[in-house]
């Protein structure tokens, strides 16, 4: 008594006519050792040589069966959205039942992710979903379109900058496995406020970022961490460039040399990046100022690593700021 089992594919049947349809059922066997699915495929049952009545029973754990409700012919078509097992029961006049062998199927589903708790600054984002069991990847978009989003593999994360402050967002995101992709699910979420009290957006011009300002007592200031990063070195490197008084690039919680991948990092978008003095200075030197306002900047001011028009803050200038937002022992 031999059981065999074929599939169907759902999405298959509803492209090809009717006929190549039926040609795809009887093609496609299973061998015992082939009993993966995807959710939404046809299985279709039937039992060789035997003689007799037949009832198809199912079961979850292959200990504890029930019929099928109405599957006492073949051959039966069944349509599982779980893991299941199956066997056929053939009973004879007063002969004892026979039982077909077990056959497993396991369901693959399309199981759409769900969202994690997302991080926002003042001009990124970084999205994050949970993942989902069985998928071989995620993909991501800003419009609900599977076809052109961005594949980001295994990654469960997609990091967004260079976005407007105290804005609100709608992205997409999908898992798919060999049976194909999910539905989308939707991820939403707003960066930081804007500073209520700036002097304008900086846009460097070197590499396209975009910094929000705050004013603080007078001074202005940018409100986010420096993002310019023309190469990034080793921690080993790092060291050595600076022993060696060379500029020195890094970011926080990466050890490489790949820029692509330094700027791929959460840490990235959040600190911005790291340098040492020379990187900093840029050979400028530095200034201290030569006291309290007005004289707390610098007759020539140290752009150094700065944007064009802003430069790096004098000794002085940072006790101004100390003393701005002082309330208790402000008079050093």
């Amino acid at each position: 008594m031999n059981f065999s089992l074929f599939v169907t594919m759902k999405t298959i049947r509803k492209i090809l006519p009717t006929l190549l349809s039926l040609a795809l059922l009887f093609a496609n066997q299973i061998s015992e050792s082939q009993t993966q699915i995807c959710s939404g495929d046809s299985l279709r049952l039937r039992l060789d040589s035997f003689r007799g009545n037949i009832q198809w029973q199912e079961s979850a754990d292959s200990l504890i069966w029930s019929d099928i409700s109405g599957a006492s012919y073949q051959p039966y078509i069944v349509i599982p959205n779980t893991t299941k097992f199956f066997r056929a029961v053939v009973t004879d006049g007063n002969c004892d039942p026979i039982y077909s062998p077990v056959q497993k199927v396991m369901v693959t589903t399309r199981q759409a992710p769900t969202a994690a708790v997302h991080i926002s600054t003042l001009n990124a984002i970084i999205w994050k979903w949970n993942a989902v069991a069985g998928a071989n990847g995620y993909k991501w978009n800003t419009v609900d379109d599977y076809g052109s989003s961005e594949n980001l593999g295994t990654d469960t994360f997609r990091i967004e900058s260079n976005l407007n402050c105290d804005s609100t967002y709608i992205r997409y995101v999908w898992a798919y496995n060999d049976c194909g992709n999910s539905v989308s699910s939707t991820l939403t979420q707003s960066t930081a406020l804007c500073p209520a009290n700036n002097c304008g957006v900086i846009n460097d011009s070197r590499d396209g970022q975009s910094y929000q300002t705050v004013v603080i007592g007078a001074q202005c200031w940018m409100a986010e961490n420096l993002r310019f990063l023309p190469s990034v070195h080793t921690n080993t490197d790092f060291e050595v460039q600076g022993n060696n008084s060379q500029p020195a690039y890094g970011v926080y919680g990466y050890n490489g040399s790949s820029l692509d991948t330094a700027q791929g990092k959460a840490s990235y978008a959040i600190y911005g990046a790291l340098y040492n003095w020379w990187a900093a200075t840029q050979g400028e030197g530095d200034c201290n100022g030569s006291g309290a306002p007005p004289n707390d900047d610098c007759t020539v001011p140290v752009q150094g690593i700065c944007p064009t028009g802003w430069h790096l803050p004098s000794h002085y200038e940072w006790t101004t700021l100390e003393r701005a937002v002082c309330s208790i022992n402000c008079t050093t």
